[in-house]
């Protein structure tokens, strides 16, 4: 498969070469005028075999001059891809990408460019259907091996989707949405489809963790209105642990709470041997209690300790009939 920042790279090297040829040819002519100005010269004044002697140095030094002109056009060659780059045709950065940082080197900026160029192109083909993280890494360590210029590409948690984090000049790639959450999600509409489920159904179903679980909740329910996916809640309050999820916006809403029903919706009762317990056990004891009353003691609510209801409209007081 050909890679996107490929030709554009291959190009700037022909060019380069074909820049560096010119000016070898331009070296070749400058030399070959001043050897007859010299022969002249040496015969006019009698100095024969100075235009010899003077022909086998500028010889010599032509290869270092060849080399200091290639260089010079490589160094141009990256400026202008740079400029080409920062100010030509396509030069916007790509939606959720942020733009390459500059380095103060027009030559290291195009590298990391063509770097971020070839994410994009190797990341596109999973644009309709999504990528898995594994698949993600893979692309990353194509890039940074075949781009030295990058330190470390690293793959992150978007949130629905796998981005690409580098580090060279600093920015980051946004990749395609997560494979992995769609093939969940489908999983959670065969398995449940409009009835109601909790974080705790859908981690069995899924056989993920309690927070992988709680992850793809959060993100389902924040799809947008109508969006495919959308994930609503049925709870009594936004602490309710015993909230339940739908597909179905039909089956969302506030849940009603009940004394029968209080554990349900997500209301418990203290641990009675607790402090706040002991509290609420207090509010019901007799004074009639063996003496001494220890309130704070949960001995002593356990096994002396007399109690009134305290319910509304109760009448009931312990030891009478």
């Amino acid at each position: 498969m050909s890679l996107g920042s490929r030709p554009s790279h291959a190009g700037s090297l022909a060019s380069a070469g074909a820049v560096s040829a010119t000016g070898a040819a331009i070296t070749k002519v400058l030399v070959g005028l001043i050897q007859p100005a010299l022969d002249f010269l040496a015969r006019f004044l009698g100095l024969g075999g100075l235009a010899t002697r003077i022909k086998t140095v500028l010889h010599g030094i032509q290869a270092r001059i060849d080399g200091l002109i290639a260089k010079l056009v490589d160094r141009l060659a990256g400026v202008v891809k740079s400029l080409a780059a920062g100010h030509g045709r396509g030069s916007s950065p790509a939606p959720g990408h942020t733009p390459v940082s500059g380095h103060g080197d027009p030559a290291h900026d195009a590298r990391v460019h063509a770097g971020v160029q070839e994410l994009v192109t190797l990341d596109q083909p999973y644009a309709k259907e999504g990528i898995k993280k594994v698949q993600a890494e893979a692309i990353a360590a194509r890039v940074h091996k075949e781009h030295p210029v990058f330190k470390s590409i690293s793959v992150v948690d978007g949130g629905d989707t796998w981005n690409y984090e580098y580090v060279a000049s600093t920015g980051y790639v946004k990749g395609d949405k997560q494979r992995e959450l769609e093939e969940d999600l489908a999983k959670a509409h065969a398995a449940f489809g409009t009835t109601l489920f909790s974080w705790h159904d859908l981690g069995l179903c899924l056989r993920v963790s309690e927070s992988t679980a709680t992850r793809r909740i959060n993100q389902w329910k924040g799809r947008a209105e109508g969006e495919s996916g959308k994930l609503y809640t049925l709870a009594s309050s936004l602490s309710d642990a015993g909230t339940l999820y739908s597909f179905d916006k039909g089956k969302a809403g506030q849940r009603e709470v009940s004394p029968g029903n209080r554990n349900k919706y997500g209301f418990k009762n203290p641990d009675k041997s607790s402090s706040v317990g002991l509290q609420i056990l207090s509010k019901g004891l007799r004074p009639d209690s063996p003496p001494p009353i220890e309130k704070t003691s949960a001995t002593y609510h356990k096994t002396k300790a007399r109690y009134d209801s305290m319910r509304p409209g109760s009448t009931y007081k312990e030891g009478v009939s």
